[in-house]
């Protein structure tokens, strides 16, 4: 498997991070993994942080660097030729992502 290759866990990670936000939008790897595990049950913590570190790389997601825990949201400006990517990747797996909404103006209070 290359770095360019979506992975189901990839795409599952997403929707969760987008299905689970708190107040501002933030939400924790913690939250994550019980939405992933909720829908789709081989998904590790490990692997849930090792994918939200990855779409806050390549720009799909922000991070914010608190303790105790690291918070993400969907970025406000997403990289929106790897959102599409991951778009297309949900298609093919048949579980298209719902529209996806940007995040909280930058700034905002995680």
């Amino acid at each position: 498997m290359t770095a360019e290759e979506i992975t189901r866990a990839e795409v599952e990670v997403f929707r969760a991070v987008t299905a689970h936000r708190g107040p501002y939008g933030w939400t924790t790897n913690a939250a994550v993994s019980c939405g992933v595990a909720a829908v789709w049950r081989r998904v590790s913590a490990k692997t849930v942080s090792a994918k939200t570190a990855k779409l806050a790389r390549v720009g799909v997601l922000e991070c914010a660097r608190v303790d105790p825990a690291f918070r993400y949201r969907v970025s406000a400006v997403p990289d929106v030729g790897y959102l599409a990517r991951l778009c297309e990747a949900a298609e093919a797996f048949g579980a298209p992502l719902p529209a996806v909404p940007a995040g909280p103006a930058v700034g905002s209070a995680p």
